[in-house]
């Protein structure tokens, strides 16, 4: 996850209501100039406990956690915008965000990462329940793309989901969560090969098996003006990650 400070501040930003508005920084930084080391983790720990208890199972008891991530950027960002100096580009930028964050947002999804113009953010525990969530990846996805597909800052997503943990380095001053396992890994690996104005999905993962069902129980939905446009061999395969190798993609029509 991303710095928690960062996250309250854009779920401030943007009015989520989300429990890290109610994280007491303030007692934290306290901590953290009048108490020993083992006093302020003591006290970041017991911050991130007032949150409730799944956020101490996910984040201080580091269980597993069975998410969505959905990796959004700018498709040829750094080509198409090399022309632009530094307050320009902080414009465009700003734009963007005020896009996709309320959407992912409306959706139930959590920012973990902005790396410029690309934003990976978390469908799940402990955020929100775990059931439905690719049916809330998938409508944020397609409105991702609806937001962007005829403007400027037209864009491509890519969705993977699995186990991982929520590591938090507790020998350190450190508010930071960073997600790990290898659906973040995959995540990385599918956003470098993704179809531009597209979401592009693995065959054979979880969210191809959302789709190939919901298609096929009810081909008259909204979801079936999106083209499953088939099996695309990637070369070389993907190293490292034996059982992906296809990758699907999905358009509007």
């Amino acid at each position: 996850m991303a710095n928690l400070r960062f996250i309250k501040s854009l779920n401030e930003k943007y009015d989520k209501k989300s429990k890290f508005r109610d994280l007491d920084f303030g007692r934290i930084d306290e901590s953290f100039s009048s108490f020993s080391g083992e006093q302020y983790r003591r006290t970041f720990s017991e911050s991130i406990n007032n949150l409730g208890f799944d956020y101490k199972k996910y984040f201080i008891d580091s269980e597993s956690a069975d998410i969505y991530l959905l990796f959004i950027d700018i498709c040829s960002f750094s080509t198409r915008f090399s022309h632009l100096n530094n307050k320009q580009l902080s414009v465009l930028l700003d734009t963007y965000y005020d896009i996709v964050i309320p959407t992912i947002y409306k959706h139930g999804g959590e920012i973990d990462k902005i790396i410029g113009d690309g934003i990976i953010a978390v469908f799940g525990a402990p955020f929100i329940p775990e059931h439905n969530l690719a049916t809330k990846v998938n409508d944020c996805a397609k409105e991702l793309i609806e937001k962007t597909k005829d403007t400027q800052l037209y864009s491509k997503v890519a969705i993977n989901s699995g186990d991982i943990m929520y590591y938090h380095n507790k020998s350190i001053h450190y508010e930071e969560f960073t997600i790990i396992g290898k659906p973040i890994t995959e995540l990385h690996r599918l956003e470098s090969i993704s179809t531009d104005k597209k979401i592009n999905f693995f065959t054979g993962s979880d969210y191809d098996r959302f789709l190939s069902h919901r298609i096929a129980s009810n081909p008259y939905s909204g979801i079936a003006s999106w083209l499953v446009s088939g099996s695309l061999a990637i070369t070389p395969p993907l190293k490292g990650v034996t059982r992906f190798q296809h990758r699907k993609t999905m358009e509007k029509r």
